[in-house]
């Protein structure tokens, strides 16, 4: 067996990341755990150059170093007698073993210049905090550096193909993924999960997929990517800081991808089909940019909008369930653009608003189709010719006593009462703010229509018990 040499190193020619003072040991496999036991190496850098295997390797996942340098090591294949990694027993060459650094307490690691890929759990909450991956790794698995509360710096270099799912997750003080250079064709789902402090992520031009929650909780505020992406369904989603994307999503119709993306303001692209959930609790987004080119809107799409307004495009043709629901900023609903072309809802559509409080702009010709289209009906219809905001504090229609008053902040021209047939069962021309009709009809669902003198139009629907 070769023998193991130590010397202390007291000025330079080490590797980048290695102190001035290091231990600096020629290696054969097998024989680095006792090494460590007598030497009681518990803090300082560690300079390995030879070879080592699964053994050595299990013993370093114990040693307590500020850095580990193996870029001068090539690792042996071997066959255990008993269990070591995760139950395995073969142990291939040039290959780490599964979780071979996992909860290791060393905090700077150089890897092998031979090393081809980072197995899954390789330095699972470990107290790594950088490691320098060499030029020829292809892979990093699954939770690769999942949990890794003090990483701050790892590169990825250009042969880099392959990430696994979790690879970086709750990894918290990890601020940068510089991936441009690399060539991997899909950001993982929950890749970067809970590293709170990356605020700069930079994808390859090779990407062409997205995974589940890949950026979620992330401090990220911009994205983008060259060409088309797919993505799974909530890909981006619960990335509150995210401000804007620049991904051009190949696949419009996947739930949920923006979900609860309560800084997004900007997106790359409108498109005809809104998915379910898309936009659900983007709060600083303005809804109406998204929806002009829209012809359906999806269940959920923009539930918890913060717009205040929303207009839709003359495109519109069908919405889903709960489209707004707890859109609580919510006052109005302009669907002039639409004319009399009615888009259909279910009976869920406006499941989560207060329907009677938010006014619905439709124009003035149109009216009565608004005013008993199944849904859309329970909304406070009103016409309106201009884009003015209509002031509908100022207006307010009441029933008691067998007559139905009707006061304005306007001259009223005409008010007149439908019943549920379409008959006029009362008509007035006050000339005046304030007007009163007597009723006498069996109906208890009445519609009033009041014209004012600036040329806008007021719809209520009175129900009298």
């Amino acid at each position: 067996m070769k023998r193991l040499l130590s010397l202390v190193i007291l000025t330079g020619g080490l590797a980048p990341g290695v102190g001035a003072s290091a231990h600096v040991l020629d290696v054969s496999p097998g024989a680095l755990g006792s090494f460590l036991r007598s030497e009681k190496i518990e803090s300082g850098s560690l300079v390995l150059r030879g070879t080592i295997d699964a053994r050595d390797i299990s013993a370093l996942g114990t040693a307590t170093l500020d850095t580990l340098d193996l870029s001068g090591i090539t690792i042996a294949s071997y066959v255990a007698a008993r269990p070591l990694f995760f139950g395995a027993r073969s142990f291939a060459a040039n290959a780490l073993p599964m979780g071979a650094f996992a909860g290791s307490q060393i905090r700077t690691v150089i890897l092998p210049v031979a090393l081809r890929s980072i197995p899954d759990n390789a330095f699972t909450a470990s107290s790594v905090t950088e490691v320098q991956l060499p030029e020829g790794i292809l892979s990093i698995g699954e939770s690769a550096f999942a949990q890794c509360p003090a990483l701050e710096r790892i590169n990825f270099p250009a042969s880099l193909t392959q990430m696994g799912e979790y690879a970086f997750a709750g990894s918290s003080m990890l601020a940068k993924a510089d991936l441009s250079a690399t060539g991997i064709a899909e950001l993982p789902a929950h890749a970067f999960d809970g590293c709170t402090a990356l605020n700069e992520l930079s994808l390859p031009r090779t990407v062409r997929h997205i995974g589940e929650l890949a950026i979620a909780g992330t401090g990220v505020e911009n994205i983008s990517a060259t060409s088309s992406v797919e993505t799974a369904p909530f890909a981006l989603a619960k990335a509150t800081e995210l401000k804007s994307s620049a991904v051009t999503l190949a696949e419009p119709n996947v739930t949920g991808v923006y979900f609860g993306d309560s800084s997004l303001s900007s997106v790359a692209s409108s498109s005809p089909v809104i998915a379910d959930a898309i936009y659900a609790y983007c709060t600083a987004l303005n809804t109406t940019d998204v929806l002009a080119e829209a012809t359906q809107v999806g269940s959920y799409a923009f539930a918890g909008t913060g717009s205040w307004r929303i207009t839709f495009s003359e495109t519109v043709t069908s919405l889903g369930d709960g489209v707004f629901a707890d859109a609580i900023a919510l006052e109005s609903i302009d669907v002039r653009p639409l004319g009399v072309n009615i888009p259909s809802v279910t009976e869920r559509t406006f499941d989560g608003l207060q329907q009677s409080e938010i006014t619905l702009l439709v124009t003035p010709e149109y009216i009565l189709d608004w005013a008993n289209a199944p849904g859309w009906r329970d909304f406070k219809v009103v016409g309106a010719k201009g884009i003015d905001d209509v002031a509908d504090n100022a207006y307010s229609v009441t029933y008691s006593g067998g007559q139905v008053t009707v006061r304005s902040g306007e001259t009223l021209l005409r008010v007149t009462v439908y019943g549920t047939d379409g008959r006029i069962v009362a008509s007035a021309a006050p000339d005046a703010c304030e007007t009163s009709l007597k009723l006498d009809t069996p109906d208890n669902v009445l519609v009033v229509t009041s014209r004012t003198a600036e040329g806008k139009t007021y719809t209520d629907k009175l129900f009298i018990r």
